[in-house]
């Protein structure tokens, strides 16, 4: 989009002739608002600025970590899902393969089924019209598994032969309550079996079916007890005609055990995972950023170090052959300036097995040996100075070589300058160019 200038005759959209008025002008900000604004971005800016002071490596091994918790997570409830509802197909299959089974030979399951939550359970609803003595569709339990001080398990069931909301032949899972068979003296002689309370006698004891248990029931026995059970209902038949709905279950107490073992086994591999995936990638992180926290360590020595021993006999120990060496290993390539005759300066590549040669200042620089690189080539200038301003304007040392080899660079130019040295405002003339970026050690500026 162009905006026409005053030659071509245009006119500022708000001079328009004939322009319609705003009749919907911005609603000005009230006081609360835009002091709940200033608040905000207040916060804003002061978590931000928490966030900045971590250092990399620390955001790095954090998010790793980060990583290795979720994915340990996503796999984890993966394989408690996988293994459930293999479980739990198991369990419908051997429901489905053995419920003739079960429904043929009840006498020789009721006198051995007492073993615990693995056995079968069954319930008989007659819905022919078989009554009890109280006028009720009759329901009979003759399997019911007996746990330790006679915990039993009853599965919530539909009532008097009701199927709805469950489909014959089609398996469900159903919550349990926990009772207790206990047997105690009789206190009299006359006493009779009451079905309806859940109650026998003998001549001398009376068999009763607790709805909760006693207090000195065994709790592992309990909890076993109120665990969850698998019914499959079918119908059965006798003479070609439905007399009754069986439910047959099994208990998933066993399930949910193996499961929750499960899951403790997979939280203990994902604690160790994440552990060792924490310091391998610390180890990895640390190694990685080593040549970057040796550049942030030479460039804070350049900003407020001595400039006069910046390239000494042993440059990988100092400032700028740090520096040089850290971008290096990185696959940059570093060029290091050099003064030549007419108080001009070039730039050529820098190489430690290269010999260097003494400047005119004191200062080591490359030789001839080294490649020169051309202006156009470089992408970025570590520009020195003796400090900077706020606006990124630069005071030198005066001979003016790095103004002069600015004037033909394209690139990116940054300066680094301590926080406590930087000026408001310096005193520059038309020749002085600024840098593109400054960085300090409590912020980066742009320009």
């Amino acid at each position: 989009m162009s905006i026409p200038d005053k030659q071509s005759g245009g006119v500022p959209p708000s001079s328009t002739p004939n322009a319609a008025p705003n009749t919907n002008p911005m609603p000005a900000m009230s006081p609360f608002a835009a002091h709940f604004q200033e608040q905000r971005e207040r916060k804003k800016n002061m978590l931000m600025r928490h966030i900045d002071r971590i250092s990399l490596s620390s955001k790095l091994v954090a998010c790793t970590i980060a990583v290795l918790l979720i994915g340990v997570s996503v796999i984890s409830f993966s394989i408690r899902a996988l293994v459930n509802n293999y479980m739990l197909q198991k369990t419908d299959t051997q429901l489905s393969s053995q419920s003739q089974l079960v429904v043929n030979n009840i006498d020789l399951l009721s006198k051995n089924d007492s073993s615990g939550p693995n056995s079968y359970f069954l319930q008989i609803q007659y819905t022919d019209g078989t009554k009890d003595k109280e006028g009720n569709p009759l329901v009979v339990t003759p399997l019911m598994p007996q746990m330790q001080d006679g915990i039993v398990s009853v599965p919530i069931l539909p009532t008097y032969g009701d199927t709805n909301g469950i489909t014959l032949g089609q398996a469900f899972t159903t919550q349990a309550v926990a009772k207790q068979i206990i047997t105690v003296q009789s206190d009299s002689a006359d006493s009779q079996n009451d079905p309806a309370n859940g109650n026998s006698n003998s001549s001398d004891t009376i068999t009763k079916v607790l709805a909760n248990p006693t207090a000195n029931a065994n709790h592992a026995a309990i909890v076993t007890a109120r665990a969850p059970w698998r019914i499959l209902p079918v119908t059965f038949q006798q003479n070609g005609k439905d007399r009754a709905v069986v439910y047959i279950g099994l208990s998933l107490a066993d399930q949910i055990d193996t499961v929750n073992t499960l899951t403790r086994y997979c939280i203990v591999v994902g604690i160790a995972v994440v552990l060792l995936g924490g310091s391998l990638s610390t180890l990895i992180i640390q190694h990685t950023m080593t040549p970057l926290k040796r550049i942030e360590k030479t460039a804070a020595k350049i900003a407020a170090g001595d400039l006069s021993q910046r390239i000494p006999s042993a440059p990988e120990n100092t400032e700028v052959g740090s520096l040089a060496a850290s971008l290096t290993k990185l696959g940059k390539t570093v060029c290091l300036p050099r003064v030549v005759p007419g108080f001009g300066m070039e730039c050529r590549v820098y190489r430690p097995e290269l010999p260097m040669a003494i400047s005119d200042f004191g200062i080591q620089e490359p030789t001839e040996q080294a490649a020169l690189i051309r202006p156009e080539e470089i992408g970025l200038a570590l520009v020195p100075a003796l400090c900077y301003d706020e606006g990124g304007r630069r005071l030198g040392f005066g001979g003016g070589y790095y103004d002069r080899w600015l004037e033909s660079f394209s690139g990116t130019t940054v300066g680094l300058c301590r926080e406590c040295v930087l000026q408001r405002s310096l005193p520059v003339e038309p020749h002085d160019l600024g840098v593109h970026v400054l960085v300090t050690d409590r912020r980066v500026l742009r320009f």
